[in-house]
């Protein structure tokens, strides 16, 4: 943390060809030590309930995922805002919830998940205050990829997310 990565001409590549197969590039760079594989978008879903990746690679501005406890929710946007962050300039996502606790698991398993994997090597800064947020910066050749991943909640942040300006915003529990 605090030092900025640059990507092997591999990494590249797997960013490149990634845009089109995004599970090459959540199989590599959120691979753990030791892991048989990484994440993979919709992994043990059936064929009927997979959704991530198809939400991930959708082409419409507004995007609604009913789901229940347990479906993935999390885990699926969380990876998908990762993976955007690395594969666009200046990419910038929030995830805002009504309480503070419920933003902050999605900023919770991204820094667990990125334990030990190419992509911890990416985070620049992870403070938790004002608010928790996962900042990104890392070469591409001698370009600075500068991207963001905030977690707010209308409880402390109201003012922040009314103000804010970005690429993605996730609305959790957005009927409350």
């Amino acid at each position: 943390m605090g030092r900025i990565y640059s990507l092997s001409k591999d990494e590249i590549e797997i960013l490149r060809i990634g845009r089109d197969d995004p599970n090459l590039i959540t199989n590599y760079f959120f691979r753990g030590e030791g892991m048989d594989r990484g994440f993979i978008f919709d992994y043990n879903f059936t064929e009927e309930g997979k959704w991530q990746q198809m939400v991930h690679q959708a082409s419409q501005t507004r995007i609604v995922v009913i789901g229940g406890f347990g479906s993935g929710k999390t885990q699926g946007v969380a990876i998908s805002a990762s993976t955007w962050a690395m594969t666009t300039i200046d990419f910038k996502f929030m995830n805002a919830a009504p309480q503070a606790w419920q933003s902050e698991l999605m900023y919770r398993f991204l820094i667990d998940r990125a334990e030990d994997t190419p992509f911890e090597k990416l985070i620049y800064e992870k403070p938790k205050r004002p608010y928790p947020k996962i900042v990104l910066k890392f070469y591409v050749g001698n370009h600075l990829i500068n991207s963001s991943l905030e977690f707010m909640s209308v409880d402390q942040n109201a003012s922040q997310i009314l103000s804010w300006d970005g690429d993605w915003l996730n609305i959790d529990e957005a009927g409350l």
